[in-house]
């Protein structure tokens, strides 16, 4: 239960950063910084190249986001399955497809911010 709970707290926390920082670098809210945001050496290149970046990784990360609270819901409505010493087989699953799905949409969105920041640094 405690797995089912801790982990899609922490799925939901996570899909709620990558919606904040598509939201925020789509609408040109999110100025080039050391903190927030796609930190790559194409995105951190010019002001041009992070908004050309954010701009396009807007979409991919808010369909990951969805993705990934959904996740979070399906794991912690697993917590009402029956929970022995070890976490049920559904939920070690769920688990482990949440996590997988923030760090394959992380490399998507930021793969796409690249391409986009690299364009507008040539052009």
């Amino acid at each position: 239960m405690v797995l089912a709970l801790v982990g899609a707290w922490g799925l939901v926390t996570v899909a709620a950063a990558m919606w904040f920082v598509a939201r925020a670098g789509e609408r040109g809210d999110l100025p080039r910084n050391g903190l927030v945001g796609i930190r790559t050496t194409a995105t951190r290149a010019s002001d041009r190249a992070w908004a050309a970046g954010h701009r396009a990784a807007a979409r991919p990360a808010r369909a990951v986001a969805r993705v990934v609270v959904g996740l979070a819901v399906a794991l912690a409505t697993s917590a009402l399955l029956p929970q022995g010493e070890h976490p049920h087989p559904v939920t070690s699953g769920l688990f482990a497809l949440g996590y997988s799905a923030v760090l394959l949409g992380a490399l998507l969105v930021t793969r796409t911010a690249n391409r986009a920041a690299r364009g507008a640094s040539r052009g």
